[in-house]
């Protein structure tokens, strides 16, 4: 079976050469590895668009290139969980973190 992660070499790709930039930038390596953390989730939109529209071959239609467009609006964290139940263990987290 395949290795399966969310993120592309694409993804990979983009972290190595933004942190690769902010450090020639002359930026410290803590920002350099958050801005490389950062750029590899700049198509974590693509996760909620139908693999269908993702992967087509021809055109894309009008209306598929409006629901792919969509993948660059900002998502809550939030939306991104799915389950009540992992949002009760993340806030248990938050407020450990900030309230010890």
């Amino acid at each position: 079976m395949n290795n399966v992660t969310p993120f592309s070499s694409e993804d990979t790709l983009v972290a190595e050469l933004s942190e690769s930039l902010a450090l020639a930038c002359g930026l410290s390596t803590d920002t350099a590895k958050l801005i490389g953390d950062a750029a590899a989730l700049h198509d974590v939109g693509k996760n909620f668009i139908c693999k269908s529209i993702l992967n087509k071959p021809e055109k894309l239609t009008p209306d598929e290139y409006s629901i792919i467009k969509t993948h660059t609006l900002p998502i809550s964290p939030c939306e991104c969980i799915a389950g009540e139940a992992s949002l009760d263990i993340i806030y248990s987290h938050i407020k450990d973190f900030w309230y010890r």
